[in-house]
């Protein structure tokens, strides 16, 4: 017996809505499991997580503040994977580029803000 794989030229309207939230009550319902298994109370987790990171204008600011650099992240990994590249380094090279252009602020401070800026921006993603 072999397995045929194919893709699907219909996908259901309703699979479109129904598949994200499915997703994401796996994930969690997996997660309660790893935390039972390790005798915690899952509920009282997932609340001091919502309470941390929802649970008031500092604390989402705080949130939107370290998402934007990785939903930045995943747009760049999408258009390569749109391109059929592979990219599994994103991350680090998002790091490379964030120090580099702080090396250039911090080690060179007498540039006229006309040359930093833009040496900042250039620096950024060609620190790979």
């Amino acid at each position: 017996m072999r397995l045929h794989v194919e893709r699907r030229l219909d996908i259901p309207r309703w699979l479109i809505w129904v598949m994200p939230f499915m997703s994401v009550t796996f994930a969690l319902l997996l997660a309660a499991l790893l935390m039972i298994a390790t005798g915690q109370n899952p509920l009282e987790i997932f609340r001091v997580m919502v309470k941390g990171s929802l649970g008031s204008s500092q604390a989402l600011a705080e949130t939107v503040v370290k998402a934007i650099p990785l939903m930045l992240i995943g747009l760049g990994i999408a258009v390569a994977m749109r391109m059929r590249l592979w990219n599994i380094g994103a991350e680090g090279q998002f790091y490379l580029g964030a120090m580099a252009a702080s090396w250039l602020a911090l080690f060179h401070p007498e540039l006229p803000q006309i040359i930093m800026l833009p040496g900042m921006i250039l620096l950024g993603p060609y620190a790979r």
